[in-house]
């Protein structure tokens, strides 16, 4: 094993995962995991009759979503700056013609 990885167990409902990961990146696995079984959780309440692959699907889709949508927020935001720029760059071209 590299001296910059080390094996770590995370447990994802009652599945252990074995995976080896870079150092500087243990945290975000961990806190990954931890937002995966909070979320896991609150399905396991209200969707208690289904099962377990029936929550993790619904757990999936919903960081698929978040994913989805912070990219589109972020698509979206740069194009708003670019306009932005675009405005800018055009008004201190005219402030600097007159």
């Amino acid at each position: 094993m590299s001296q910059n990885k080390e094996k770590m167990e995370l447990s994802i409902g009652s599945v252990n995962i074995n995976v080896i990961v870079p150092l500087d990146q243990q945290k975000l696995y961990t806190d990954a995991c931890e937002l995966v079984n909070n979320r896991l959780t609150e399905y396991q309440k209200v969707q208690n009759a289904k099962g377990l692959d029936y929550q993790l699907s619904l757990v999936a889709l919903e960081l698929a979503l978040d994913q989805l949508s912070e990219k589109s927020h972020t698509i979206e935001a740069e194009e708003n700056l670019r306009k932005m720029m675009s405005s800018l760059s055009a008004y201190l071209d005219k402030e600097e013609n007159l």
